[in-house]
């Protein structure tokens, strides 16, 4: 998982990865799951005590995820949408 003290930067990395693939697999219209990513990504994103490849690959799976899978309406629990 993405536990920063628990699962190791090579962990979290590879968890964003699949959070990333899950984006492609899951397709459009899929709002629960932008909400459920939001609250978890935006943390490691955040973070400044990561590796910046988390925090990036964090970043990038929040991007895919927003992109690929909420709907028109502007997206889940964001703070600016």
């Amino acid at each position: 998982g993405l536990r920063g003290g628990i699962a190791s930067p090579s962990e979290q990395y590879a968890s964003c990865r699949v959070l990333e693939a899950t984006s492609v697999v899951l397709g459009a219209d899929e709002d629960e799951y932008c909400e459920v990513v939001y609250k978890l990504l935006l943390v490691v994103v955040k973070a400044t005590g990561r590796a910046a490849q988390v925090r990036g690959a964090a970043l990038r799976a929040l991007s895919m995820a927003y992109f690929i899978c909420c709907g028109d309406s502007g997206g889940g629990g964001g703070e600016g949408g």
